[in-house]
């Protein structure tokens, strides 16, 4: 139960830091796209899988 809530919040963050993302793209150079979203996603999945951690962690006590 807890973790399809932390996934679900995580979908509507990432969703909205794409769609922030997508908007600020417009403005700046299409060429690194790539590197960026990247990066974006590698942030995304180091803090899910910290939190997924700290939940586990906090579980078997």
């Amino acid at each position: 139960m807890f973790f399809s809530f932390l996934k679900k919040s995580l979908t509507i963050s990432t969703y909205m830091e794409f769609n922030s993302f997508e908007s600020t793209l417009s403005q700046q150079e299409k060429e690194w796209t790539g590197p960026k979203l990247v990066g974006l996603l590698l942030i995304t999945l180091l803090i899910a899988l910290s939190l997924i951690y700290v939940a586990s962690s906090l579980n078997n006590r």
